[in-house]
């Protein structure tokens, strides 16, 4: 009888639960009343505080999935600052547990550097404003960068997170495929007839998605399960069709260039056999060949003028890029070191554009830009030891992703060795799309620094010298394995 009511008295939904739920229901309709948006937000919070109190694990999908809807916001926050408070949360309570933490490793060295830098620039800065906002952008960068160092800890946990990202990528890619083809019906994901998804640039949303397609074909290579596979296939032509759906010619460039390396890259490496790799191969050239071709009167203009843009004088070259660049190099010029601080060069580009010599403006309409080059950004606004401090950076990354994804040849393991492999083909296409944007504090580059130091640790450790080969580590099974 005592078990009896012991088991009841489990079943009971404690009486404090339902007074905080009650009291927070009644403060969120009171504050629907008020401001719609701010009950929006509060909601928002709440899910996502009760998410990382049950499992800190589970926001690691949630935070990749924002970055394919960054241009979404609530009460005129963007989702990612939405959820960065939630994500450092998580991340301070699983660093507080015992055994727990975050491998030192050289990106995580360099991370700190580069921080802390842009953080001193603060001292010399140009624009205290520009500082401070871009500051606030690179601290929620770095949240995310621990929050997947930290809390992926599990072959479960990097396969949901794959998961998440194909879909994610394929759900966005549709919509935009969709206005591009019908000229716009879903509002707000056009600009001036480019496809920009959700992230709120075409450029960025190309970038965004040519580091998920390599992810996505690994994990179609691992799944064993036909149907499923068959749907990463048709997820990494959406992606494709994404990509030229945003007439973006840097995002042009980094598809070549992804391709390329999936052509060069061996197939062991990413997919597991040859005909796998041909098989993938065969799917990502010929239907990107194919919406190019049908879409070809759309597309080519624009990525004609990789160099040039048409349709204007003949100094209104590359978007404006000819003029802003010019004057980029001139703050860097004068600040060689320090540079003019982080995020100042957006307030001071007008004047800095009409001061330059040798440059003539044209029929380009002069406002407030950003340096649309990450590296020469880098010069600009931090001078050599940022530039440095940030390249090395992005060469620490993909080291140590070459040399995780070598361990994890060794060890037979397909998942974490075709992972690493495809995130320095992303990484590599990233950086090629950084020639032509602004873009060192976009989310998924972070993410990607963060997964470098985090994969590491779903490993075995390497087998003793001199060990039995019965002791040796097996090779991971595949996923969901055909019974």
């Amino acid at each position: 009888m005592s078990t009896r009511v012991e088991v009841l008295d489990r079943g009971r939904p404690p009486l404090g639960w339902i007074a905080v739920a009650s009291l927070s229901a009644l403060v969120i309709a009171l504050l629907t009343v008020v401001n719609v948006q701010l009950a929006m937000m509060l909601v928002i919070a709440a899910a996502g505080a009760m998410v990382v109190a049950l499992s800190p694990a589970a926001i690691v999908p949630v935070l990749a999935a924002t970055v394919f809807v960054e241009m979404f916001d609530v009460g005129g926050v963007r989702i990612t600052r939405l959820m960065a408070p939630l994500a450092l949360l998580a991340v301070l309570g699983v660093l507080s547990r015992r055994g727990a933490g975050i491998r030192p490793a050289p990106p995580l060295v360099w991370a700190a550097a580069y921080a802390l830098w842009a953080l001193a620039s603060g001292l010399w800065t140009a624009s205290v404003p520009g500082t401070t906002f871009l500051l606030a952008s690179l601290a929620i960068c770095l949240v995310y960068m621990l929050a997947f160092a930290s809390m992926l800890t599990s072959r479960r946990h990097l396969v949901h997170l794959l998961y998440t990202i194909s879909v994610s990528s394929l759900v966005v890619g549709v919509f935009s495929v969709l206005a591009f083809l019908d000229k716009g019906p879903f509002g707000g994901t056009l600009q001036e007839g480019r496809v920009q998804g959700a992230t709120g640039d075409p450029s960025f949303f190309a970038a965004l998605q040519l580091i998920a397609l390599p992810l996505i074909l690994v994990l179609a290579a691992e799944e064993q399960r036909l149907w499923l596979r068959s749907g990463l296939f048709v997820a990494a032509l959406v992606n494709i069709a994404s990509v030229f759906s945003t007439v973006s010619r840097g995002g042009f460039l980094q598809l070549l260039a992804v391709v390329l390396l999936l052509l060069v890259f061996p197939a062991r490496s990413m997919f597991g056999t040859p005909e796998r790799k041909a098989v993938a191969m065969l799917i990502v050239v010929l239907g990107g060949a194919a919406f190019f071709t049908r879409y070809a009167p759309d597309l080519a203009p624009r990525l004609e003028t990789i160099l040039t843009q048409g349709g204007g004088g003949e100094n209104e070259t590359a978007s404006g890029r000819l003029i802003v660049w010019p004057a980029a190099r001139n703050a860097f010029e004068d600040h060689p070191v320090g540079g003019i601080g982080y995020g100042a060069f957006v307030e001071t580009s007008i004047d800095r554009m009409y001061e330059t010599e040798n440059t003539t403006i044209g029929g380009f309409k002069v406002h407030p830009e950003q340096v649309h080059n990450t590296f020469l950004g880098a010069l600009a606004e931090l001078g050599v030891v940022g530039f440095l401090l940030f390249v090395g950076l992005l060469v620490s990354t993909a080291h140590a992703l070459r040399r995780t994804a070598n361990l994890a040849r060794k060890a037979d393991d397909h998942l974490v060795n075709g992972v690493a492999n495809a995130l320095v083909i992303g990484l590599v296409a990233w950086c090629i799309g950084a020639f032509f944007i602004s873009a060192e504090t976009a989310r998924p580059i972070w993410i990607v620094i963060g997964l470098s130091l985090a994969l590491p640790k779903l490993l075995s450790p390497p087998p003793l010298e001199g060990a039995s080969r019965t002791n040796a580590p097996r090779r991971v099974a595949p996923l969901h394995p055909v019974k």
